[in-house]
């Protein structure tokens, strides 16, 4: 290993080896933003894989790129994109908008960057809690189904195992709905009518004759 020092005046680390009868180098990064003690590192590390694996400093940086390149496809937000894209179609544009918005306004931010296998009820529970706290509790039932939706799009080709949206159907809070007491006196349904708006009660104030036989 040495210090290579640049026309331009950078200074890099670099190793020199022999792998399959050829000569390579590897670069382990600048100095001084690589210290001494990173660069021996690093070079401990080829060495071992040199020796153990038979994989080359090339060899594994393109094997970690496929490796990134398969996560970021693997990612909640690319399913979710995927799955929009795919079913957009069968929905007006402007429901379009509002599960596009939704999404990416509370699913995006915690889980978009995660494996899609690797989320579980619980993560995605935590997620949709967050939004149920802010008494969004529709949202947040909405949002489960949307998130069931993509989990179930990306067990079609393997890269999904799993819907974990579906276990978690009745653990959100449910909006209870608000019942108005029947009006049974009609002068409470006078004082309730707005003749103002157009609505006048067909009731007359005048007691009620009984017709006689």
């Amino acid at each position: 290993m040495y210090l290579e020092v640049q026309p331009s005046g950078k200074k890099v680390w670099r190793m020199k080896f022999r792998h399959q009868g050829k000569e390579s180098r590897v670069t382990f990064g600048e100095y001084p933003a690589i210290s001494l003690q990173d660069a021996r590192q690093a070079r401990e590390e080829h060495r071992r894989r040199l020796r153990e694996e038979g994989v080359s400093p090339a060899q594994h940086k393109k094997q970690q790129e496929a490796l990134r390149r398969t996560a970021a496809a693997s990612s909640f937000k690319a399913l979710g994109d995927e799955w929009f894209q795919a079913t957009a179609g069968k929905r007006a544009e402007t429901t379009n908008k509002l599960i596009q918005s939704r999404i990416e306004d509370n699913l995006y931010p915690f889980l978009g960057d995660r494996p899609i296998a690797e989320i579980s009820p619980q993560e995605l529970l935590g997620v949709l809690k967050k939004v149920q706290a802010r008494g969004a509790l529709v949202v947040a039932k909405k949002l489960r189904q949307y998130a069931s939706s993509i989990f179930r799009f990306a067990m079609y080709d393997g890269r999904g195992k799993a819907d974990p949206a579906s276990a978690l159907s009745g653990a959100l809070k449910t909006k209870k709905e608000r019942h108005h007491a029947a009006i049974v006196d009609p002068r409470q349904l006078v004082a309730y009518c707005e003749p103002s708006k157009g609505i006048v009660p067909l009731l007359s104030s005048a007691p009620h004759s009984r017709s006689r036989r």
